[in-house]
């Protein structure tokens, strides 16, 4: 799964936990609920009662925002 993200940022607040995730897109591309997935599965001490996913940008392959 690393090898698809090119960016990961991880903050924290009273009642949640925000992750930033910079990945891929085509072929080789990583779907939001697979982070979620191999939390809960590798992680089980972190509970995640609810997720939700949101995109914010779309890149080009040098890293540009798509347009």
């Amino acid at each position: 799964m690393r090898e698809l993200m090119r960016d990961l940022t991880v903050t924290d607040g009273p009642d949640e936990v925000t992750a930033v995730v910079t990945t891929a897109a085509g072929n080789n591309n990583m779907s939001p609920e697979y982070l979620t997935r191999a939390i809960r599965q590798y992680l089980p001490q972190y509970e995640i009662p609810f997720s939700a996913y949101h995109r914010m940008n779309v890149f080009t392959s040098d890293g540009t925002p798509f347009r």
